[in-house]
């Protein structure tokens, strides 16, 4: 038989059942307070003084609203101050209180400023301008006759007056022709054009200049017959010209050969052969020129070789215009040694004073000759 404690069973349903009471307890009075709530947020209004007029205000965006505040109404203590909204004006536009960038198109184009001519305003037509002077007077001082007498013309040919500057420039120019030595009677020549070009009245430039001519004339003439001439049997109307102290046979070849080839109708060209002549080969790249403690590279390159000759290297080429200077300065200079790059090592060999003397002959020889092939075309302008 079984028995059960009913009084246990009591006991839970009873808390149970108090506590289903107490929430329904609470729950009535929260259904019960809310409508309370909302009236209390009502009655407020109701305490309001019925004389106060309550205005809409309507919130713009990104607007300032301004406001102006009226006397108080009810000066007694205690009275309610009321400051009602005042409407801007409708002549005066809303301000934006956003702050704008104004940013400029990038379809527009950017066109260059132009630049004006810059002209000397003091400067009457026909008058030689400041930097005109200063030019001719630079190109004197540096005895580029040539240039400086194509200055002078290209003046003269647009009417410019030069009566007043002829005087110092003339000054400049005779100073620098006085103090060339004999030897240099080319640069004489040119600088007594500049001269006459200046001073037209002047006869005693023009005698210069004719006389200078002779000599030159003269001294071309000397040299052209002191050298041996060969005419070129693969190209007929082509001169050869040598010094005499060249070689005549292949066994005894100097270290620096000049030989200078002219058409009847064209301008003169000058070559030079540079050769290394030994015991053994020692495969030359290049030969530098040692003279006055100054080193420069006279030739840069391989040389060709002889498969009978196993000590003879040489190379032929046309001689530039860096290798004219460097030949002009080993000619006046008191020693030189050429040394040969060879491939592994190198050597150097002393020029002699007579090899000196045929490269300084044959480099004037070939200046008079181009000067020569000049004066009709000096001449003529």
């Amino acid at each position: 038989m079984i028995q059960i404690d009913t009084t246990a069973a009591v006991g839970v349903v009873g808390a149970l059942a108090v506590s289903a009471a107490v929430a329904a307890t609470v729950r009535g009075r929260r259904r019960a307070a809310r409508p309370a709530a909302r009236k209390d947020s009502q009655d407020w209004l109701r305490d309001l003084p019925m004389d106060l007029h309550l205005v809409p205000v309507e919130v713009v965006p990104a607007m300032r609203v301004e406001a102006a505040p009226r006397p108080s109404i009810g000066p007694e203590a205690g009275s309610l101050v009321t400051f009602p909204f005042v409407a801007p004006e409708a002549s005066d536009s809303p301000r934006s209180t956003v702050k704008v960038r104004k940013v400029s198109s990038p379809a527009k184009a950017r066109t260059p400023r132009p630049v004006a001519a810059i002209a000397a305003a003091d400067a009457a037509p026909g008058a030689v301008s400041a930097d005109q002077k200063a030019e001719l007077l630079s190109l004197i001082g540096t005895m580029q006759w040539d240039r400086a007498l194509a200055a002078v013309r290209a003046s003269l040919e647009r009417g410019a007056d030069l009566s007043a500057f002829a005087a110092e420039a003339e000054a400049a120019a005779l100073e620098r022709v006085r103090a060339l030595p004999e030897s240099e009677a080319a640069l004489a020549i040119a600088g007594y054009r500049v001269l006459a070009a200046l001073a037209p009245s002047n006869d005693f430039y023009a005698e210069r200049v004719a006389q200078a001519k002779g000599a030159l004339e003269d001294r071309r003439s000397t040299l052209i017959n002191r050298v041996t001439r060969d005419e070129d049997r693969f190209e007929p109307g082509t001169t050869w010209f040598n010094h005499p102290y060249n070689p005549a046979f292949d066994d005894v070849r100097l270290p620096i050969w000049l030989y200078i080839g002219c058409k009847e109708d064209g301008q003169p060209w000058l070559r030079l052969r540079t050769n290394w002549l030994g015991d053994t080969r020692i495969s030359v790249q290049g030969i530098e020129a040692i003279y006055d403690g100054m080193t420069e590279t006279l030739t840069d390159g391989p040389y060709k070789l002889d498969a009978d000759a196993l000590g003879w290297e040489w190379r032929d080429e046309a001689a530039t215009a860096y290798q004219v200077e460097v030949l002009r300065s080993l000619a006046v200079a008191d020693n030189v040694t050429l040394k040969y790059k060879g491939d592994p090592y190198a050597i150097e060999v002393e020029l002699t004073a007579e090899e000196k003397s045929a490269v300084a002959d044959m480099l004037e020889l070939f200046d008079l000759m181009r000067q020569a092939a000049a004066a009709p075309v000096l001449q003529a302008a």
